[in-house]
Protein backbone atom coordinates (compact mmCIF):
# COMPACT_ATOMS: atom_id res chain seq x y z
CA UNK A 1 0.00 0.00 0.00
CA UNK A 2 1.91 3.24 -1.15
CA UNK A 3 0.82 6.31 -0.41
CA UNK A 4 2.10 9.00 -2.62
CA UNK A 5 1.34 7.17 -5.99
CA UNK A 6 -0.81 9.06 -8.29
CA UNK A 7 -1.78 9.43 -11.77
CA UNK A 8 -0.99 11.87 -14.34
CA UNK A 9 -3.76 14.40 -12.84
CA UNK A 10 -2.22 14.17 -9.56
CA UNK A 11 -5.03 12.12 -8.44
CA UNK A 12 -4.82 8.80 -5.87
CA UNK A 13 -3.91 6.25 -8.51
CA UNK A 14 -6.06 3.10 -7.91
CA UNK A 15 -4.69 1.24 -4.94
CA UNK A 16 -3.29 4.32 -2.84
CA UNK A 17 -4.20 6.21 -0.09
CA UNK A 18 -4.10 9.53 -0.17
CA UNK A 19 -0.50 11.24 1.58
CA UNK A 20 -3.29 12.76 4.65
CA UNK A 21 -4.61 10.78 7.00
CA UNK A 22 -3.29 7.44 6.01
CA UNK A 23 -2.81 5.93 9.74
CA UNK A 24 -6.27 7.61 10.59
CA UNK A 25 -7.93 6.15 7.64
CA UNK A 26 -6.63 2.60 8.76
CA UNK A 27 -7.49 3.14 12.04
CA UNK A 28 -11.27 4.01 11.17
CA UNK A 29 -11.39 1.22 8.92
CA UNK A 30 -10.19 -1.10 11.09
CA UNK A 31 -12.55 -0.19 14.08
CA UNK A 32 -15.27 -0.27 11.31
CA UNK A 33 -14.48 -3.69 10.25
CA UNK A 34 -14.30 -4.66 14.22
CA UNK A 35 -17.28 -3.68 15.32
CA UNK A 36 -19.12 -5.37 12.06
CA UNK A 37 -17.29 -8.60 13.31
CA UNK A 38 -15.79 -8.84 9.39
CA UNK A 39 -12.17 -9.93 8.78
CA UNK A 40 -10.97 -9.31 4.68
CA UNK A 41 -8.58 -10.44 3.47
CA UNK A 42 -5.31 -7.76 3.28
CA UNK A 43 -6.42 -6.38 -0.44
CA UNK A 44 -9.87 -6.05 0.52
CA UNK A 45 -8.73 -4.31 3.51
CA UNK A 46 -6.62 -1.81 1.38
CA UNK A 47 -9.04 -1.22 -0.94
CA UNK A 48 -11.55 -0.33 1.78
CA UNK A 49 -9.39 2.16 3.13
CA UNK A 50 -8.46 3.37 -0.48
CA UNK A 51 -12.51 3.65 -0.74
CA UNK A 52 -13.16 5.28 2.91
CA UNK A 53 -10.77 7.75 2.37
CA UNK A 54 -12.49 9.09 -0.90
CA UNK A 55 -16.03 8.76 0.65
CA UNK A 56 -15.10 11.05 3.88
CA UNK A 57 -15.05 14.37 2.22
CA UNK A 58 -18.50 13.88 1.42
CA UNK A 59 -19.81 11.95 3.96
CA UNK A 60 -18.28 15.09 6.32
CA UNK A 61 -19.89 17.58 3.29
CA UNK A 62 -23.28 16.08 5.18
CA UNK A 63 -22.60 17.72 8.01
CA UNK A 64 -21.69 21.36 6.76
CA UNK A 65 -25.36 22.31 6.13
CA UNK A 66 -26.13 24.25 9.24
CA UNK A 67 -29.84 23.24 8.97
CA UNK A 68 -29.43 19.56 8.80
CA UNK A 69 -28.64 19.39 12.37
CA UNK A 70 -32.33 20.11 13.22
CA UNK A 71 -33.64 17.40 10.73
CA UNK A 72 -34.29 13.78 11.27
CA UNK A 73 -32.05 11.39 9.34
CA UNK A 74 -33.52 8.26 7.24
CA UNK A 75 -31.25 5.55 8.66
CA UNK A 76 -34.16 3.23 8.51
CA UNK A 77 -36.30 1.78 6.30
CA UNK A 78 -39.95 0.66 6.99
CA UNK A 79 -41.17 -1.66 4.64
CA UNK A 80 -44.79 -1.27 6.34
CA UNK A 81 -47.06 1.04 4.53
CA UNK A 82 -48.71 3.51 6.16
CA UNK A 83 -52.14 3.53 5.41
CA UNK A 84 -54.33 6.52 5.69
CA UNK A 85 -58.57 6.00 6.07
CA UNK A 86 -60.63 7.53 3.85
Amino acid sequence: MTSSTTDQTGTPASGAIPDEDDAAMATIVDAMLAAAGLHPEPADRDELIVTYAMFRPAIEALYTVPQARYEVPALAFQAAPKLKKW
